[in-house]
């Protein structure tokens, strides 16, 4: 569980720097939404359907 935890740490800094950098400044909300509803949300509604 540790390791899992320090390894979303990590993904999750990386992950908001690259949305910072490719999305334009007065976007970067949006950008941030919809990453974060791709990240999470799909994930979410699909896992308990493939498993």
């Amino acid at each position: 569980m540790v390791v899992i935890t320090i390894g979303e740490m990590l993904v999750s800094a990386v992950a908001q720097a690259l949305i910072a950098g490719f999305a334009p400044e007065q976007m970067r909300g949006r950008y941030n939404a919809v990453f974060g509803n791709l990240a999470w949300g799909v994930p979410f509604a699909i896992g308990p359907w493939l498993a």
